[in-house]
């Protein structure tokens, strides 16, 4: 048995990852670069750092067997960047 803090916390944490894979974005990856950025990022703009705004640039970057996209530099789709 866990406490209800803990089951939030998992449900917030399993919400993330698998937006992230419906969206075709490696989780891991997608919040590594979430947690490098939020500090710094405006908080009436914490839309522009979800995963169907956020795409690894194409220069740099490998895919993986199962479909996602590792590594290499990261942009904002709704940024334009």
């Amino acid at each position: 048995m866990g406490s209800d803090g803990g089951g939030k916390a998992a449900a917030i944490a399993y919400t993330l990852i698998e937006t992230a894979r419906m969206n075709g974005v490696d989780p891991e990856t997608w919040l590594t670069w979430v947690l490098t950025c939020i500090a710094d990022h405006k908080i009436d703009h914490l839309d522009e750092l979800a995963p169907w705004n956020w795409e690894p640039t194409r220069t740099s970057t490998a895919a993986t067997p199962d479909g996602y996209v590792r590594g290499g530099n990261h942009t904002n789709r709704s940024l334009g960047a």
